[in-house]
């Protein structure tokens, strides 16, 4: 579970049982930035008060304490806003007294880091000094990111892993990336066929915001691979992992392949493919093997691959 998901279930855990609280007259506003001058959206802000504002876990801090520190009526403990499409936000109701903003995402790096403001002040500036990826497709799809650190040949190797969901204000699934790295992007949705990316955000870039429009699912098709073996030395079970053509690397969540008696792989989406076959036996004779032509798949069609085996 990410860390963003823990708090998100603190957070909900805790509020479920909280009695309705009594807003003060605190306000605090304005407007977050990235270091470039443009706007941050979709940034969720907590007004995090002075006395748990330098803790590891403030905001958590800020969910389990509020229903003590609320009993005064005098406002509330801490509370949130988003920002805008203009980065603007206010967060009202609080007590009077010095807080701290942070943000929900433990990522995004803002700056001032330490700055205490008192209520009411309303010309907050805050620069977002981190870098930020916006995917938009369609509502409930799931966007997987992969990091992608460059290997020999032109490949790359799986990294870190996030997975979000496009919803909110905003329609689309955040994340916070690095500067001049490249990622691997995966967008799959019910009746939708699978769409990958590559994103590379370049020096200096701070917000990439990226469109796309899912094509309906099609009927999947067939792919048989054929082994021509070295004289009577039989090739004994395989398994296949299924190559991205953008990546030339396996996804990293899936399963390998298993052909059947026949050569024949599960159905696979239409797509363009490569694929990489070792044998499961640790003594077997032959080496692993790759295809280097992408194979065009339709829907419905059924493709055979011829793969010449070599000994080790």
């Amino acid at each position: 579970m990410s860390k963003a998901l823990a708090l998100a279930t603190l957070l909900l855990g805790c509020t479920s049982a909280r009695p309705a609280p009594v807003d003060g007259p605190g306000t605090l506003a304005g407007r977050a930035r990235f270091v470039d001058g443009h706007p941050a959206p979709d940034l969720e802000l907590w007004a995090v008060p002075e006395e748990v504002a330098l803790l590891p876990n403030a905001l958590a801090a800020c969910v389990e304490q509020a229903a003590e520190r609320e009993r005064d009526g005098k406002g509330l403990f801490s509370a949130h806003a988003r920002t805008d499409l203009d980065g603007r936000f206010a967060i009202a109701g609080l007590r009077e007294g010095r807080y701290m903003l942070r943000c929900s995402r433990p990522t995004v790096v803002l700056e001032p880091r330490h700055g205490f403001y008192q209520t009411p002040t309303v010309n907050i500036a805050l620069s977002v000094e981190s870098s930020r990826l916006r995917v938009h497709a369609l509502a409930g799809a799931r966007v997987r990111l992969v990091e992608l650190n460059e290997a020999a040949g032109g490949r790359y190797q799986a990294g870190q892993i996030w997975n979000e969901t496009i919803g909110g204000p905003l329609g689309c699934a955040s994340f916070d990336v690095q500067q001049e790295t490249t990622y691997g992007l995966r967008i799959e949705a019910k009746g939708c066929a699978v769409y990958e990316d590559l994103v590379f955000l370049a020096q200096n870039e701070f917000e990439q915001v990226k469109e796309y429009r899912l094509e309906p699912q099609r009927p999947p098709g067939r792919v048989r691979l054929v082994l021509k073996s070295v004289g009577d030395l039989a090739p004994g079970p395989c398994e296949v992992d299924v190559l991205s053509p953008l990546t030339l690397a396996p996804d990293p969540e899936a399963e390998p392949l298993r052909p059947d008696a026949q050569g024949w792989l599960p159905p696979l989406a239409p797509g363009r493919y490569l694929f990489a076959l070792r044998f499961r036996d640790p003594l077997s004779p032959y080496r692993s093997i790759e295809t280097r032509e992408v194979l065009e798949l339709a829907s419905e069609a059924e493709r055979e691959i011829v793969l010449t085996l070599t000994l080790r």
